[in-house]
């Protein structure tokens, strides 16, 4: 969202401030014949709105800089503070050569110009002597997303739960905002109670559901949205995974505890990687017509209905939905190249999501859809969903990162790590901090339960992790109290754990 300045006042949706420019005269006389060098003097007229209403939003001053056409400041930045009384605020930089310049203007929520910048923009002006020149200046919000804070595990009926919202720029530094901007809804009202309270929101289940909560920081335009549930326990779920216990590898679905498995597929050809939709309703995977080329087919949780979603070289492997489960990211695998793409459930507008020439695999999205993390090089990496804040979080070269899952509430993300002939599972706090490793070696593919208690994975008790038959595990989050699934023999693998939705 962009907030304008300008000369003549508050012109923009959001009426920010009014920027006037004049140049003022002086300096040598071209008539005496002694070069063509002027000085000139750049004076800011900044009009703040009413008291009532603050610039933008949080901000209480604006800093203004000037660059020459090589970047270099000319003279120090000024920075205008708002003004007791009235709204009026000048500043002025003299002695400035005649020449085109660049003219920042940043607004700060501090009165000293210092903080977190909330908006910022930049316009050139052409300093001419004895002219005055207007120029209008742009701001765009330093927003890059949101993000919530809050319990995912089930609602209790009757018990209010807090979600807080917080507005990051690029360095997932916090920008304050004004508490009028924050706007909260709630996709059901009639089982759910929605109480927002500026960044804040309560939600209160009246019965047995499920809600998804979203809240929009109105300047900037990002949303965050969060599914919760209440009244459920894992026996609402089902987890999907990948057998050959019958010859050629196809779906299957169990119940949580393990009871109850189904083959959902019934093909000579080899089918893999399955991954709930967020409703429940659908399963994504992969399907190998060929040995050496994969492509994504979408159909019903009970096996009917399958349809093509992409085609192509190479091997299309799933790994998530979008939170609204719109979308599909996948990683393409072909000889010598590794790329990470998303598509629609309908198989429409199929797009590459970064632009990396290094190998790139196992993105995985999380719960609020502001982030993507994904491996680059058996690196783990960290990006916001529009591609911008690309971060390393792991820091081992010489192991592999892969099977990426992140934590309902977004704030953990657990992954297999490949070292010296050994794969165990860690997990880490979603900035990088806090790594530890909760399983033993031979153990992959781990998913998260939709509470976040539990962990899902496919357990190889052979030497670095490779035997002839693998079993689904279920495990809690500290790596304690083991459980084995499955107890057929044939390689029972790639497991993914729906939501609450059975």
């Amino acid at each position: 969202m962009r907030n304008r300045i300008s000369v003549v006042g508050i012109t923009c949706l959001f009426s920010l401030l009014g920027l006037g420019v004049l140049v003022g005269c002086g300096g040598s006389d071209s008539r005496a014949g002694v070069g063509t060098s002027r000085s000139a003097s750049v004076a800011f007229t900044i009009r703040w709105p009413e008291r009532t209403r603050l610039i933008p939003l949080a901000a209480q001053s604006i800093k203004v800089e000037i660059r020459d056409s090589q970047g270099a400041l000319l003279g120090a930045p000024k920075v205008v503070a708002r003004p007791a009384s009235g709204n009026t605020s000048t500043v002025v930089f003299n002695d400035l050569e005649v020449q085109t310049v660049q003219v920042k203007a940043t607004a700060y929520p501090n009165s000293d110009g210092t903080g977190v910048a909330q908006a910022t923009g930049t316009v050139p002006l052409v300093l001419v002597a004895r002219q005055t020149a207007e120029a209008t200046v742009t701001m765009d919000s330093t927003i890059s997303r949101v993000q919530l804070g809050y319990d995912a595990s089930p609602l209790v009926i009757g018990e209010p739960r807090t979600l807080t919202a917080q507005a990051l720029n690029s360095l997932d530094e916090t920008v304050l905002v004004d508490p009028s901007l924050w706007e909260w809804s709630s996709s059901n009202s009639v089982d759910f109670n929605l109480v927002p309270s500026a960044a804040s929101a309560t939600i209160t289940a009246v019965n047995p559901g499920r809600v998804t909560v979203s809240v929009r920081e109105k300047e900037s335009g990002k949303t965050v949205a969060v599914a919760l549930q209440n009244g459920l326990t894992l026996a609402n779920t089902r987890i999907v995974f990948v057998s050959q216990r019958y010859g050629a590898a196809g779906i299957y679905i169990m119940n949580a505890d393990g009871t109850n498995q189904t083959r959902l597929t019934n093909n000579t050809v080899q089918e893999r990687s399955p991954i709930f939709s967020p409703d429940g309703k659908s399963i994504v995977y992969t399907r190998y017509d060929n040995p050496t080329e994969g492509d994504l087919y979408l159909m019903n949780v009970d096996g009917t209905g399958a349809k093509n979603l992409t085609s192509g070289p190479g091997t299309d492997a799933a790994t998530c939905f979008t939170p609204d489960g719109s979308k599909i990211l996948f990683t393409n695998s072909q000889t010598g190249a590794s790329t990470i793409y998303s598509v629609n459930i309908d198989g429409s507008e199929k797009r590459r999501l970064t632009a990396s020439s290094e190998l790139e695999s196992s993105p995985v999205i999380s719960p609020d859809g502001a982030q993507i993390a994904f491996v680059r090089s058996s690196e783990l990496w960290i990006m916001n969903v529009d591609g911008t804040g690309q971060k390393k979080l792991s820091n081992d070269p010489s192991g592999n990162v892969s099977g990426i899952s992140f934590s309902p509430n977004g704030k953990r993300i657990m992954y297999n790590f490949y070292k010296n002939l050994n794969t165990s599972i860690c997990i880490m706090n979603s900035d990088g901090t806090g790594v530890t490793q909760i399983s033993a070696s031979g153990r992959y593919s781990p998913r998260f339960s939709p509470d976040g208690t539990k962990i899902v994975f496919q357990a190889n008790e052979g030497f670095g992790g490779f035997s002839n038959n693998d079993e689904i595990e279920v495990m809690n989050v500290d790596g304690s109290q083991v459980v084995r699934l499955t107890t057929v023999d044939g390689h029972d693998t790639a497991p993914s754990w729906s939501g609450f939705v059975f």
